[in-house]
């Protein structure tokens, strides 16, 4: 809209704005097919009904690599994704009809932080390894697809198995907490959560190996259970990935 009109999008005031936006959500709410995807601060969103149990975020979440192999892991991800859509399509299958975003940003480095005795978090997907202080770049991956798509699943496990696989010589691949991973070809809401081996494992291991015994994850998880010994903050998922 604003590509060659500056003059017009100069006009447009921050009140303006938000209040057009404010009213086309309000006017969502009363349309049939739409409501609010959660809360306040997502009110300016409409959603069709089956969005929290229809839509997934498959997350490769972030995976930590040398700023210089930028380029490089891009590249890889573009011409697979690129193979495996065109492999589906060439029988005439679809499970993949979504959008994907990337996006690329530093680590948690308490340098960073403009306060004393600021301390890594302990399971954020950006934290930086000791062991390895060349990677000091993170692209998080959202790949959105429909859970309910036909071959959902397989699509999904065989995307997530060329990441761990892809990237396990430069980089270090680990999930986004509040999305999809863990897949299998036969698991339940587009496969998601149902690979033990990389729900407890491989994941989880990104946090161990190299860290200070006291900082690990299985020290998170020690950590979480003693603020929470009576279990009210959790749910099926929870209690797998940090069991009493």
């Amino acid at each position: 809209m604003t590509t060659g009109h500056k003059s017009v999008s100069a006009g447009l005031s921050r009140r303006t704005f938000v209040g057009g936006a404010l009213a086309t959500a309000s006017a969502a709410t009363v349309l049939p097919g739409c409501k609010f995807v959660a809360g306040s601060g997502s009110n300016t969103i409409p959603a069709p009904p089956n969005f929290p149990e229809g839509i997934e975020l498959f997350q490769q979440g972030f995976i930590n690599w040398a700023r210089e192999n930028l380029q490089r892991a891009l590249a890889e991800f573009f011409e697979y994704f690129k193979q495996l859509i065109a492999e589906y399509r060439s029988r005439g299958q679809y499970p993949y009809t979504g959008p994907f975003e990337l996006r690329a940003h530093g680590l948690e480095n308490t340098s960073d932080v403009l306060m004393p005795n600021a301390v890594e978090p302990w399971l954020s997907g950006a934290r930086p390894h000791p062991d390895r202080p060349e990677l000091d770049t993170v692209i998080w991956y959202a790949i959105n697809n429909n859970v309910d798509q036909p071959l959902a699943a397989e699509f999904n496990t065989r995307l997530e198995q060329w990441f761990l696989s892809n990237y396990a010589s430069y980089a270090i691949v680990r999930p986004e907490w509040t999305k999809c991973y863990a897949y299998t070809a036969d698991g339940p809401f587009g496969g998601g959560w149902s690979n033990d081996e990389v729900l407890l494992e491989t994941f989880p291991n990104t946090w161990r190996d190299g860290y200070p015994a006291d900082t690990t994850w299985d020290a998170a998880v020690a950590r979480l259970n003693a603020m929470d010994p009576h279990r009210v903050f959790t749910n099926r998922y929870l209690d797998r990935v940090f069991p009493a």
